[in-house]
């Protein structure tokens, strides 16, 4: 966390669950090799797999990142036309527990869009299969054929 004592007990224990499943010693023991060696980049480095994703993708992410830096989210957004990136200033590589209201705010946002997204779309879809042409959402539908 960039800003020290965010993270309560709560949080602690959160983080720490996954550690007490059987099975995490050995699977951690299988992985970390490979990812302190960083032999070949990481999937989400790389800006083919982000254009190759048929979905919108919101990057939610703290501008004093650390671990991973902003530049990497800036980098990621211009990758592909699906990629929006919002940052929370001040926060670190844990937004969503440094500033939680701003975190859930822009979650909310970011969903909220989507579904409107999906929405249209699936109005235009259903326009253009009966031979109509949607109107906008905020608009009187007028079918045209």
């Amino acid at each position: 966390s960039h800003k020290p004592g965010t993270g309560d007990e709560a949080w602690t224990a959160l983080y720490r669950q996954p550690l007490r499943q059987i099975g995490t010693t050995a699977a951690i023991s299988a992985w970390l090799p490979e990812w302190l060696a960083n032999l070949k980049p990481a999937r989400s480095e790389e800006p083919e797999t982000y254009r190759k994703l048929n979905i919108p993708i919101h990057l939610i992410w703290g501008s004093r990142d650390a671990i991973a830096p902003l530049e990497q989210a800036r980098l990621l957004a211009l990758a592909a036309k699906n990629v929006t990136l919002k940052t929370i200033q001040g926060a670190g590589h844990l937004p969503q527990v440094e500033e939680p209201l701003l975190f859930n705010d822009l979650l909310l946002k970011s969903l909220t869009s989507i579904k409107n997204d999906r929405t249209a779309q699936a109005a235009t879809e259903k326009a253009a299969a009966s031979g109509a042409t949607a109107a906008p959402p905020d608009s009187p539908k007028v079918a045209q054929k």
